[in-house]
């Protein structure tokens, strides 16, 4: 606890900055929700939802009005995802209203100056790991004050309410009126900082949804409320603007801006967080929309990664973020050559090592099985395609039966996959492979483990002859 210049007690709590909520995809958003009976439950049901999914940064306001409930929630687009579900299948909700935050006009801070934006390599440098201690509180001091002297962290003061008002000012146009919207926040900026004398902790919020804009601010006198309101609705008359008041009627305590950290990130590793996702990030070129797909999918295929020691899939979504077909394909085609070239040079081995492990019963001579295996696709002075190579390794497995009982149709059908994608590459008129760039990502991840299994078996081949 410390005090205010009047010696009153207050709280004091840190906050992330906004762009750290967006730099790990997430959006605010604001959400009125009317239950169709309301109870203190309710509140405690929705925290206990948000906690269990991971979206730790919200705050849950009882207010007056047509909705009982106002909810601010930090949201991944997955969350979101499963938020809509929640309350799609949650009988109890009579009604409920959205409001996404696309900007901030007025921001609010303990010193009630606008807080300074941190710089982009601050940002790069944030990492997930530093999130994660912060948010456990396992983070020394120092450490801390490092985050906020690079204004990562905000910090604010918040006093018990003593008869103060917090409240809420929807305010919306009709979209007819020719006026241009920076020049409309720009004025709206210019008046907040005209009411300050008796209105605090203003922050206001430009977006879409249940409002144009949303104006925040806490008041001493109740009817200061309705002062700020008249003056809005005087300087704003020709925008022909509507207004709601919200009123808050009890502040929930309980209040965060933590980051949506899925439990999988602390186990990826390091390199690829700070050197995928701070890039998908920094390209604004790439849609929000892009850029949270990708994101996930990092996450989604974190496993895969550690098999990964050509870093194929690195550069691969190195190539998407980037929007490079062309590289992207050039890449690919090289990657797969170089496979061909393995797969010819390997073949023997391949052969070899399961006669070695065949039953002495069923002895298979690896040379005669080699020459059948390449007369059956016509290879001859070891030329063929890719396709051609590997339907001679599907050839050699259907001839031993130990082989069946390790490599499976599946296997072989996966390796055959990279044929079609190689197609892909080499012919012009494909254009924008990125356009299929989810299930790319998706085939490189069964192929690496398949490629994988080959090498191993190679490889120990060589062991035991050696």
């Amino acid at each position: 606890m410390k005090m205010d210049n009047n010696g009153i007690k207050v709280d004091k709590r840190v906050i992330w900055h906004p762009d750290v909520h967006r730099k790990f995809s997430e959006e605010l958003h604001y959400f009125l929700i009317k239950p169709e009976i309301y109870s203190s439950s309710f509140k405690s049901q929705v925290s206990k939802f948000l906690s269990d999914i991971g979206a730790k940064g919200f705050c849950i306001y009882d207010i007056f009005g047509n909705y009982d409930i106002l909810l601010r929630v930090w949201l991944s687009d997955i969350n979101k995802m499963k938020f809509a579900e929640y309350i799609d299948k949650n009988l109890n909700i009579a009604g409920i209203d959205e409001f996404i935050v696309q900007g901030f006009i007025v921001s609010w801070h303990e010193s009630r100056e606008e807080p300074k934006n941190p710089s982009l390599l601050d940002l790069d440098n944030l990492t997930p790991e530093i999130i994660e201690k912060a948010q456990l509180n396992k983070i020394a001091e120092n450490e801390m004050e490092e985050l906020a002297s690079k204004h990562l962290l905000l910090s604010r003061m918040i006093p018990p309410l003593n008869g103060d008002y917090k409240f809420f000012v929807l305010m919306g146009y009709p979209t007819s009126v020719p006026v241009r919207e920076n020049i409309i926040s720009d004025q709206i900026k210019d008046f907040i900082n005209t009411q300050k004398s008796y209105l605090k902790n203003i922050s206001v919020y430009s977006g879409m949804g249940f409002s144009r804009y949303l104006i925040k601010a806490v008041s001493k006198d109740f009817y200061d409320i309705l002062k700020l309101v008249l003056a809005f609705i005087e300087r704003f008359n020709l925008l022909k603007i509507q207004t709601n008041t919200i009123i808050v009627a009890e502040e929930n305590p309980y209040e965060s801006d933590n980051i949506t950290l899925p439990n999988a990130i602390a186990d990826m590793d390091e390199s690829t967080v700070r050197g995928l996702v701070p890039l998908l990030y920094n390209k604004q070129d790439v849609s929000m929309l892009d850029r949270n797909l990708l994101a996930n999918k990092i996450w989604e295929i974190r496993d895969s990664f550690e098999s990964d020691k050509d870093n194929i899939l690195r550069k691969t979504i190195e190539h998407i973020i980037n929007k490079d077909n062309e590289g992207l394909a050039a890449y690919l085609q090289s990657y797969f050559s170089s496979f061909e070239r393995f797969l010819r040079d390997s073949l023997n081995k391949f052969i070899v090592g399961l006669c070695i492990n065949n039953p002495s019963d069923k002895r298979i001579d690896p040379n005669t099985l080699y020459r059948k295996a390449c007369e059956s696709q016509n290879i001859e002075n070891r030329m063929g395609s890719l396709g051609k190579w590997i339907e001679a390794y599907r050839y050699v497995i259907n001839e031993i039966p130990i082989a069946k009982n390790i490599w499976t149709k599946e296997n072989i059908d996966i390796l055959k996959n990279a044929v079609t994608w190689r197609n892909k590459f080499s012919h012009a008129e494909y254009g924008n492979i990125i356009q299929d760039w989810n299930s790319l990502i998706d085939f490189l991840c069964e192929f690496i483990d398949v490629k994988k299994l080959i090498e191993e078996h190679i490889n120990n081949t060589c062991i035991k002859k050696g």
